[in-house]
């Protein structure tokens, strides 16, 4: 059947690279981020929940961490960002 993709020849994080890499192409996590920056630079906003860890950092001047339902990591946001064990589990860096 050419053309056609079946599902199972995919695994869910290459599912997710090809749909980041679309969403990406047209744009919309950069209109996305901006809009966040925004909101901050303008003061409206105190709180972002975000699971694009890096997204978040990038635009707040805290982070907290929370797995579970609990806190498991805080701090000034450049410093996580600068944290060894935030870059492998959280950016992926």
């Amino acid at each position: 059947m050419k053309g056609k993709i079946h599902r199972e020849s995919f695994t869910d994080e290459e599912l997710w690279t090809v749909a980041r890499a679309v969403v990406e192409e047209e744009g919309l996590v950069a209109h996305h981020f901006r809009s966040y920056e925004y909101f901050v630079r303008e003061g409206l906003m105190e709180l972002v929940v975000e699971q694009d860890a890096y997204l978040a950092m990038s635009v707040s001047d805290r982070t907290y961490v929370i797995e579970s339902g609990s806190v498991v990591m805080e701090g000034r946001s450049a410093e996580l960002m600068a944290n060894d064990d935030v870059k492998s589990r959280y950016l992926g860096i």
